[in-house]
């Protein structure tokens, strides 16, 4: 347990500054001290540790699950050092409470205030949790599963979980670019256009498939070589010798075609 202890910052609560410290109750989980109760409450230590000393008597209180007696091992003692919990040589105990033994507290406390410290003390809690899930992307909650892994199996399933969430999106990102990726080698005309053959052959069209798409989706005209209005945003009619008319394709008609590729091949 004393492994998972950590201050992970300080924040305002009540007026006070206290440390945020995690861990001892499970990865992540919010620890309440002894000496942070007395901030906020404005309650010596002395009534603090009395109170919870009769709870865990009345077994209101469950080891592991809402208390931690930092001074039950010489380990736990080291830590309750660490964390500045030992406050004189003659003291007894080191407690931690865990969101749900510190509601169990402040419940047996019973005032007006405690009431009110514990609704501001559980509304920050779990700010703060959707704060941090919010904060990691699918990627770094798929990454900290393979750090956390205890066992193969663990370790396994996490990998996979990877797999599913960063690494098979990648590659199908990377499949989805291939094609933009061969179009961005192709040269542009003293027009300003791409060749519909360069692009017809980069992407591995047949022969005349993309103006049957372009005309069919009203971006060329049918029955001669005018581009219309749906289509100036993509194509460009330009005469190379004043005689004869050429189709061109624009930035974004390459960025048209790309993202149509299924409906381009129908044709």
């Amino acid at each position: 347990m004393s492994k998972g202890l950590k201050v992970t910052g300080k924040q305002m609560f009540m007026g006070v500054e206290i440390p945020v410290i995690e861990g001892g109750f499970g990865d992540d989980k919010r620890v309440t001290t002894v000496p942070m109760i007395t901030d906020t409450h404005g309650v010596e230590a002395k009534v603090i540790n009395q109170s919870i000393k009769r709870l865990i008597d009345k077994k209101r209180l469950k080891e592991s699950l809402d208390y931690i007696d930092l001074f039950s091992t010489e380990e736990l003692k080291v830590t309750a050092g660490d964390l500045g919990l030992i406050t004189s040589n003659g003291q007894k105990n080191a407690f931690i409470l865990s969101e749900r033994g510190y509601t169990k507290l402040i419940k047996y406390m019973d005032d007006d205030e405690s009431w009110e410290i514990m609704d501001k003390f559980t509304n920050e809690y779990f700010e703060m949790r959707s704060v941090i899930k919010e904060s990691l992307s699918h990627e770094d909650m798929a990454l900290l599963r393979i750090c956390k892994s205890t066992t193969s199996e663990e370790r396994a399933l996490a990998i996979n979980q990877y797999r599913e969430a960063v690494t098979q999106p990648l590659i199908e990102t990377i499949e989805k670019q291939k094609p933009m990726a061969a179009l961005a080698e192709l040269r542009i005309d003293k027009k300003g256009c791409y060749s519909i053959t360069d692009v017809t052959k980069a992407l591995g069209f047949k022969k005349g498939q993309i103006t049957r798409w372009a005309k069919a989706v009203g971006f060329i005209h049918k029955s001669i070589k005018e581009v219309n209005k749906a289509g100036e945003k993509f194509f460009k009619i330009y005469s190379s010798d004043g005689v004869h008319n050429s189709i061109g394709i624009k930035e974004e008609g390459l960025h048209e075609i790309n993202n149509k590729l299924e409906e381009i091949m129908a044709y």
